[in-house]
Protein backbone atom coordinates (compact mmCIF):
# COMPACT_ATOMS: atom_id res chain seq x y z
CA UNK A 1 0.00 0.00 0.00
CA UNK A 2 1.39 3.38 -1.00
CA UNK A 3 2.09 6.21 1.42
CA UNK A 4 1.80 9.88 0.47
CA UNK A 5 4.46 12.08 2.00
CA UNK A 6 7.35 14.48 1.46
CA UNK A 7 10.68 12.90 0.53
CA UNK A 8 14.21 13.72 -0.57
CA UNK A 9 15.28 11.86 -3.73
CA UNK A 10 18.88 11.32 -4.80
CA UNK A 11 19.24 11.07 -8.58
CA UNK A 12 22.65 11.56 -10.17
CA UNK A 13 22.02 10.17 -13.68
CA UNK A 14 18.40 10.94 -14.60
CA UNK A 15 16.70 10.11 -17.86
CA UNK A 16 14.79 13.31 -18.64
CA UNK A 17 11.73 12.94 -20.84
CA UNK A 18 8.75 15.14 -21.62
CA UNK A 19 5.19 14.23 -20.75
CA UNK A 20 4.10 13.92 -24.36
CA UNK A 21 7.08 11.68 -25.09
CA UNK A 22 6.44 9.60 -22.01
CA UNK A 23 2.93 8.77 -23.11
CA UNK A 24 3.93 8.26 -26.75
CA UNK A 25 6.74 5.86 -25.95
CA UNK A 26 4.90 4.32 -22.98
CA UNK A 27 6.66 4.70 -19.67
CA UNK A 28 6.39 0.95 -19.09
CA UNK A 29 8.59 0.26 -22.12
CA UNK A 30 11.22 2.69 -20.84
CA UNK A 31 11.23 1.03 -17.45
CA UNK A 32 11.50 -2.41 -19.06
CA UNK A 33 14.53 -1.27 -21.04
CA UNK A 34 16.15 -0.17 -17.78
CA UNK A 35 15.30 -3.30 -15.81
CA UNK A 36 16.57 -5.46 -18.69
CA UNK A 37 19.97 -3.85 -18.24
CA UNK A 38 19.89 -1.73 -21.37
CA UNK A 39 19.43 1.49 -19.45
CA UNK A 40 21.90 1.02 -16.62
CA UNK A 41 23.40 4.45 -17.27
CA UNK A 42 20.30 5.94 -15.58
CA UNK A 43 19.37 5.90 -11.91
CA UNK A 44 15.98 7.61 -12.29
CA UNK A 45 13.47 9.27 -14.58
CA UNK A 46 12.29 12.89 -14.48
CA UNK A 47 9.15 13.65 -16.48
CA UNK A 48 8.66 17.28 -17.50
CA UNK A 49 5.54 19.12 -18.54
CA UNK A 50 6.10 20.42 -22.07
CA UNK A 51 7.74 19.41 -25.32
CA UNK A 52 11.26 20.91 -25.12
CA UNK A 53 13.76 22.33 -22.68
CA UNK A 54 13.02 25.96 -23.53
CA UNK A 55 12.01 27.89 -20.40
CA UNK A 56 11.74 24.69 -18.36
CA UNK A 57 11.95 25.25 -14.60
CA UNK A 58 12.48 22.19 -12.46
CA UNK A 59 10.56 23.75 -9.58
CA UNK A 60 7.45 24.12 -11.77
CA UNK A 61 7.62 21.77 -14.74
CA UNK A 62 8.37 18.43 -13.10
CA UNK A 63 5.28 16.23 -13.16
CA UNK A 64 6.76 12.90 -12.07
CA UNK A 65 10.00 11.56 -10.63
CA UNK A 66 10.87 7.86 -10.55
CA UNK A 67 13.84 6.32 -8.73
CA UNK A 68 14.99 2.73 -9.17
CA UNK A 69 16.37 1.93 -5.73
CA UNK A 70 14.68 2.47 -2.33
CA UNK A 71 18.04 3.62 -0.98
CA UNK A 72 17.59 6.77 -3.11
CA UNK A 73 14.62 7.84 -0.96
CA UNK A 74 14.71 9.53 2.44
CA UNK A 75 11.95 11.25 4.40
CA UNK A 76 11.97 15.04 4.14
CA UNK A 77 10.97 15.47 7.78
CA UNK A 78 12.74 13.97 10.83
CA UNK A 79 15.75 13.47 8.57
CA UNK A 80 18.63 15.78 7.67
CA UNK A 81 18.52 14.70 4.01
CA UNK A 82 21.73 12.67 3.82
CA UNK A 83 21.63 9.24 2.21
CA UNK A 84 23.03 6.00 3.57
CA UNK A 85 23.95 3.80 0.58
CA UNK A 86 23.39 0.70 2.71
CA UNK A 87 19.98 1.61 4.16
CA UNK A 88 16.51 1.41 2.62
CA UNK A 89 14.88 2.97 5.71
CA UNK A 90 13.45 6.34 4.60
CA UNK A 91 13.54 7.59 8.19
CA UNK A 92 17.27 7.21 8.69
CA UNK A 93 20.54 8.65 7.46
CA UNK A 94 24.20 7.75 8.12
CA UNK A 95 24.36 9.94 11.23
CA UNK A 96 21.27 8.65 13.03
CA UNK A 97 23.13 6.56 15.59
CA UNK A 98 25.69 9.19 16.52
CA UNK A 99 23.17 12.05 16.55
CA UNK A 100 20.43 10.22 18.46
CA UNK A 101 19.11 12.68 21.05
CA UNK A 102 19.19 11.61 24.68
CA UNK A 103 15.68 12.98 25.25
CA UNK A 104 12.46 11.32 24.22
CA UNK A 105 9.82 13.70 22.85
CA UNK A 106 6.58 12.76 21.12
CA UNK A 107 5.81 15.55 18.63
CA UNK A 108 2.78 13.65 17.33
CA UNK A 109 1.39 13.39 20.85
CA UNK A 110 1.64 15.51 23.96
CA UNK A 111 4.75 17.38 22.83
CA UNK A 112 3.11 18.79 19.68
CA UNK A 113 2.31 22.02 21.55
CA UNK A 114 5.88 23.02 22.40
CA UNK A 115 6.96 22.25 18.82
CA UNK A 116 4.14 24.34 17.36
CA UNK A 117 4.90 27.20 19.74
CA UNK A 118 8.55 27.24 18.67
CA UNK A 119 7.58 27.18 14.99
CA UNK A 120 5.19 30.04 15.72
CA UNK A 121 8.00 32.05 17.33
CA UNK A 122 10.41 31.38 14.47
CA UNK A 123 8.03 31.93 11.56
CA UNK A 124 5.40 34.34 12.91
CA UNK A 125 2.64 32.05 11.62
CA UNK A 126 -0.39 31.67 13.92
CA UNK A 127 -0.98 28.80 16.31
CA UNK A 128 -4.02 26.64 15.64
CA UNK A 129 -5.53 23.86 17.72
CA UNK A 130 -7.78 20.92 16.94
CA UNK A 131 -10.69 21.00 19.39
CA UNK A 132 -13.58 18.61 19.93
CA UNK A 133 -17.17 19.77 20.47
CA UNK A 134 -16.60 20.00 24.23
CA UNK A 135 -13.69 22.37 23.67
CA UNK A 136 -10.95 19.91 24.59
CA UNK A 137 -7.65 20.37 22.74
CA UNK A 138 -6.20 17.36 20.90
CA UNK A 139 -3.47 18.72 18.63
CA UNK A 140 -1.51 21.95 18.04
CA UNK A 141 0.14 23.17 14.83
CA UNK A 142 0.79 26.40 12.93
CA UNK A 143 -1.40 27.60 10.10
CA UNK A 144 0.37 27.82 6.75
CA UNK A 145 -2.52 29.35 4.83
CA UNK A 146 -6.31 29.02 4.88
CA UNK A 147 -7.18 25.36 5.23
CA UNK A 148 -3.59 24.14 5.73
CA UNK A 149 -1.41 23.46 8.78
CA UNK A 150 2.21 22.53 9.44
CA UNK A 151 3.34 20.10 12.14
CA UNK A 152 5.97 17.38 12.63
CA UNK A 153 4.62 15.43 9.65
CA UNK A 154 4.90 18.40 7.32
CA UNK A 155 2.22 20.41 5.52
CA UNK A 156 -1.29 18.97 5.50
CA UNK A 157 -4.82 20.12 4.90
CA UNK A 158 -6.75 20.72 8.09
CA UNK A 159 -9.38 18.23 6.98
CA UNK A 160 -6.87 15.47 6.28
CA UNK A 161 -5.05 15.94 9.58
CA UNK A 162 -8.28 16.09 11.58
CA UNK A 163 -9.39 12.79 10.05
CA UNK A 164 -6.37 11.11 11.63
CA UNK A 165 -7.82 11.76 15.09
CA UNK A 166 -10.44 9.09 15.68
CA UNK A 167 -12.93 8.66 18.48
CA UNK A 168 -13.32 12.31 19.46
CA UNK A 169 -16.55 13.06 17.62
CA UNK A 170 -16.97 16.38 15.87
CA UNK A 171 -13.80 18.42 15.74
CA UNK A 172 -12.63 21.70 14.28
CA UNK A 173 -9.52 23.81 13.94
CA UNK A 174 -9.35 27.30 15.37
CA UNK A 175 -6.74 29.84 16.39
CA UNK A 176 -5.27 29.36 19.86
CA UNK A 177 -2.54 30.90 22.03
CA UNK A 178 -0.01 29.80 24.67
CA UNK A 179 -2.30 30.73 27.55
CA UNK A 180 -5.12 28.52 26.29
CA UNK A 181 -2.70 25.69 25.61
CA UNK A 182 -1.39 25.96 29.16
CA UNK A 183 -4.92 25.67 30.53
CA UNK A 184 -5.70 22.69 28.32
CA UNK A 185 -2.40 20.86 28.72
CA UNK A 186 -1.04 21.50 32.23
CA UNK A 187 2.69 21.07 32.47
CA UNK A 188 3.30 21.26 28.73
CA UNK A 189 5.90 24.00 29.27
CA UNK A 190 7.98 22.09 31.82
CA UNK A 191 10.93 21.30 29.55
CA UNK A 192 14.63 21.29 30.34
CA UNK A 193 17.38 22.93 28.28
CA UNK A 194 18.33 19.70 26.50
CA UNK A 195 14.74 19.06 25.51
CA UNK A 196 14.31 22.64 24.28
CA UNK A 197 17.43 22.25 22.13
CA UNK A 198 15.80 19.25 20.45
CA UNK A 199 12.60 21.26 19.96
CA UNK A 200 14.54 24.15 18.40
CA UNK A 201 16.35 21.86 15.98
CA UNK A 202 13.17 20.03 14.97
CA UNK A 203 11.22 23.26 14.46
CA UNK A 204 13.96 24.75 12.30
CA UNK A 205 14.19 21.61 10.15
CA UNK A 206 10.43 21.48 9.58
CA UNK A 207 10.24 25.13 8.61
CA UNK A 208 13.24 24.82 6.31
CA UNK A 209 11.82 21.74 4.59
CA UNK A 210 8.55 23.63 4.07
CA UNK A 211 10.44 26.51 2.45
CA UNK A 212 9.68 29.01 5.20
CA UNK A 213 12.08 31.72 6.27
CA UNK A 214 13.00 31.98 9.94
CA UNK A 215 12.79 35.32 11.74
Amino acid sequence: EGVVGAYHLRIERPLIIFESEAYTLHLEAILKRITDGRGEEYDGIIVLDGTNTRDVRFDRNVTEIIVFDPKQVKAAFDNEGSFDPESTDVRKNPHDDEDEPSVDLDFRGGDCAILALRMNELSGLPLVGLFDERGDLHHVAIRLRPGWILDVDGPASMKARAEQFHGIGKKRWRTTDPEEIQRQLPGWSGYGDEELDVVDEEAAQILDAAGLSID
